[in-house]
């Protein structure tokens, strides 16, 4: 995620959780290359990708997840490439009419 993007999503007291399918050895590699400053919690088996209506499919780009401070889904973005996110500004409205995470 663009530094400004995590900037304003901290500003509105949200946090960045990375969640990926892969093996171990490449989510470490991949933390490595990107300097990626946010936690990654690792999903082998996609049971979280699944709950989350992400699929199994090998080929599915991921998406982004909206919690609200309790944990309910408050807004899912299923991508059709690894390109296609939801604007910022959504996301950042979305956030702002969350109760905060203490």
């Amino acid at each position: 995620m663009n530094i400004v993007y995590s900037n304003l999503v901290d500003d509105a007291d949200g946090r960045i959780i990375v969640l990926t399918f892969g093996v171990r050895e490449g989510a470490l590699k991949w933390l490595d290359d990107t300097k990626c400053p946010y936690p990654m919690l690792l999903d082998t088996e996609r049971k979280v990708y699944d709950l989350m209506g992400l699929g199994k499919s090998v080929l599915k780009m991921g998406g982004n997840l909206l919690l609200d401070s309790k944990g309910c889904v408050a807004y899912i973005h299923c991508s059709k490439s690894s390109t296609d996110r939801p604007p910022i500004d959504l996301i950042l409205n979305i956030l702002k009419d969350l109760k905060p995470i203490n």
